[in-house]
């Protein structure tokens, strides 16, 4: 494993400005000098120039998805260019990069899926297709500058906590090590496809893929196609192939609300009404979040009146829809609406009434190499298998290898299940911080919105690092386990919890979710009370390749 030099290449006349960029040599170039190792007279001049706010700390985002553009942007704001962002795909957009099934569309609506300060005058429908975020994303990261920033291709293994330095050592799958004084992880919630478990999948014959991984050189005409699941990704993918396949089988484990939420186009003068006039695209996000805030986001935390409303408007939906009285009780689901994450989209109902369409509800026995056996010893023969499955919604950064301090590994910490400090922060994992982290409000409101908040938050701790008050900033515990435990009671007035199994909830059944409002989200996280948190200097330096060769971190690092 090697230490990968980086050098700071300014001048005195922008001292602001400064560049990751690789260096040839071990040796120490310019002000910056190699992000390894530094001698004391470097150390001192490098933190007199943090004090002064000349330089700041050297900080690594890790994922140029939404969320890690969007920090990426309010450093450069606030004149911290000192950052790279490691990206393991090939361009930026994360999920909206990685997914591009048939009828991929955000379930949140299009201009309240932008950043409150770049409207999207490009959006064609009220329920923008995958297609037209991912470009939205594009160009975001071309307007800002920020494409020079990103390391594509570089996925972070590790992270391991060089305590005597007060700083992190991370390393990436080709075994480059970089350092950094403050590591911000951005990575998504939904990025790691889960496949079922079930007798036989690797046997079978035909072409199989998970709706994330969609294979698009597989033409599915004229094939009989099945698809497990009916989740949010599997009604959209029903609704968009059923027309172009031989014949479709539907395997359906629960059946799931729809929320009649009808779509829209945009025609031209509509996009130019959001190009000329800023106000205009800032009324509509405005307006599209006040009716989330106030209908879905308040529905599933605790509104009794609003969820039983949006429980009748979907049983109202399915009934005007599906008029064969078996096929109704077979779509119609046993627990609240909104206890699984709320789906609004159309043409799914109308799609499993097409002649080529066979919904199945026997749970499934195993996969054969010609098609799927179900428990009432119905042999369903397939071509194509798509496992429409969800993601591992509780790993979050993980498999990456996460050790802080005295060597205590995420791992260990999130042994019973994942949690966070007012969800960007983890105690024991000083500067370290996490967007969309654990008990981020998620559940039917925009992730971009609660991105922006949490942002802001943490622009202020690293402020405090910027400004020499502090080298590191490490939350309380008790203070977290507090926070947490409050989190926990409140969740028991939510509809998460009122039935159903869904991926809100780990595999122990708590929830990791946000159970109040987002406008009491947003309070909670206006401005950091700096004493939840252990803010401390960094003590001497002491060897970090001795940190990396240490047995017993190699032994964690490889488990």
């Amino acid at each position: 494993m090697s230490t990968v030099p980086y050098a700071y290449t300014g001048s005195t006349k922008n001292p602001k400005r400064s560049l990751w960029e690789r260096s040839s040599s071990a040796e120490v170039t310019g002000d910056r000098g190699d992000f390894s190792e530094w001698s004391e007279k470097e150390e001192t001049n490098i933190k007199g120039k943090q004090a002064a706010g000349l330089l700041g700390p050297r900080i690594v985002i890790i994922g140029a998805g939404m969320s890690g553009l969007l920090m990426a942007i309010k450093l450069k704001e606030a004149g911290l260019d000192n950052f790279i962002l490691c990206e393991k795909g090939t361009d930026v957009g994360g999920v909206w990069r990685d997914n591009t099934y048939p009828g991929l569309k955000c379930d949140i609506p299009a201009h309240m899926y932008t950043y409150s300060f770049e409207s999207n005058p490009s959006y064609k429908q009220r329920f923008a297709a995958g297609s037209e975020i991912r470009s939205y994303l594009e160009r975001v990261a071309v307007k800002f500058d920020l494409r020079s920033k990103i390391r594509f291709g570089k996925s972070i293994e590790s992270a391991v906590f060089d305590e005597p330095n007060g700083r992190w050592l991370l390393s990436s799958q080709d075994g480059e090590t970089l350092v950094a004084d403050i590591v911000v992880w951005a990575g998504g919630i939904l990025h790691q496809p889960k496949l079922p478990d079930i007798t036989g999948r690797e046997g079978f014959a035909g072409h199989s893929f998970h709706t994330a991984r969609w294979e698009h050189r597989i033409n599915l005409r004229d094939q009989r196609v099945g698809i497990i699941g009916t989740g949010s990704t599997g009604v959209q993918v029903v609704a968009a192939i059923a027309s172009d396949t031989k014949h479709l089988t539907v395997f359906q484990r629960t059946p799931h609300w729809i929320f009649p939420l009808p779509n829209r186009n945009y025609n031209l003068a509509s996009q130019e009404h959001v190009r000329h006039w800023p106000g205009y695209a800032k009324f509509l996000r405005w307006s599209y979040t006040m009716l989330f805030q106030w209908t879905f986001a308040r529905a599933v935390t605790g509104n009794a009146m609003l969820q039983k409303l949006m429980q009748w408007q979907s049983q109202y939906f399915l009934n005007r829809k599906v008029k064969d009285r078996v096929l109704l009780k077979r779509l119609t689901p046993d627990y609240k609406a909104g206890c699984k994450r709320m789906i609004l989209a159309r043409g799914y109902y109308e799609a499993l009434q097409r002649s080529n369409v066979t919904l199945v509800d026997s749970s499934i026995q195993r996969i054969v190499p010609n098609g799927v056996v179900t428990c009432d010893g119905t042999h369903h023969e397939l071509d194509v298998l798509i496992y429409a499955t969800g993601f591992h919604a509780h790993q979050y950064m993980r498999p990456m290898k996460v050790i802080g301090v005295e060597g205590k590994s995420l791992d260990d910490t999130w042994s019973e299940s994942v949690f966070a400090h007012r969800s960007v922060a983890l105690p024991g994992f000083p500067n370290f911080f996490m967007l969309l982290g654990p008990q981020s409000p998620i559940g039917n409101f925009s992730a971009i919105s609660v991105a922006e908040t949490q942002v802001k938050y943490l622009m202020h701790l690293i402020e405090e690092i910027r400004s020499g008050r502090c080298d590191l900033i490490n939350p309380k515990q008790e203070i977290t386990e507090v926070l947490d435990r409050k989190i926990t009671e409140g969740m028991s007035k939510t509809v998460w919890v009122s039935g159903c199994n869904s991926w809100y909830l780990d595999d122990k059944g708590k929830t990791t979710m946000w159970p109040w409002t987002f406008e009491r989200f947003r309070a909670e996280l206006k401005r950091p009370q700096l004493d939840e948190f252990r803010m401390t200097q960094k003590s001497s330096k002491a060897d970090s390749n001795s940190l990396l060769n240490d047995p017993q971190i190699q032994t964690m690092l490889t488990r």
